[in-house]
Order: structure tokens, then C-alpha cells, then sequence
């Protein structure tokens, strides 16, 4: 998987399945993933950007979504919880290497 560096992407829908990203800014645009290759991004700057799924990617939220609806709330929260503790981690640990 090579890199995209430096591009802009303005409103336009972006297909990120398999790419990675460094450097580049996301303004205006739809990010795509279809559950292929895991797409990565590195120090990116996002503006008005959404999200939209497909394929097997969007078979996933309709069965999260089927959960959490179904009374498995609590289970579903917990996967995102898991996330959002990953995401803090990084946060933090980027923050020790700025210093």
C-alpha cells in the first residue's frame, strides 16, 4: 500500500478502501470504506466531512444497529467505548511525543 501525500480533496466522494493518507486535507468531502483493506491516515486535516459505508462495511452497522435496537445496548456501547479509550491513548501518547 503506497501513500497519498500532500493532495486536497474537495467536494468530492473519496474511496478509502486500501489507500493510506499523510499530510492531506478532506474538505467538503463523503469518505467511502466497503470493508476491504483497512484504510490509514496520517496527520490529515478533516473539514465538513462524512462518512458512508458499503458492502460488507455497512452489513456491519446494520447488524450493530440490530443489537443495540434489539437489547444489546449496553454491548454495543461497549465496543464504541472501546474505541473511543484507543483513540484517547493516542491522543495522549502523541501529546508526550510533541513535547
Amino acid at each position: 500500500m503506497s501513500w497519498i501525500e500532500g493532495q486536497i480533496f474537495q467536494d468530492e466522494v473519496v474511496a478509502v478502501d486500501g489507500q493510506s493518507y499523510r499530510d492531506c486535507r478532506f474538505s467538503n468531502t463523503t469518505l467511502t470504506y466497503a470493508a476491504g483493506i483497512i484504510p490509514t491516515f496520517a496527520d490529515c486535516q478533516f473539514e465538513n466531512v462524512s462518512l458512508e459505508f458499503g458492502d460488507a462495511a455497512c452489513n456491519t452497522i446494520a447488524f450493530l444497529t440490530g443489537l443495540h435496537q434489539g437489547g444489546l445496548s449496553r454491548s454495543v456501547e461497549l465496543i464504541f467505548d472501546s474505541i473511543r479509550m484507543v483513540a484517547n491513548d493516542e491522543d495522549s501518547s502523541n501529546a508526550d511525543t510533541d513535547l
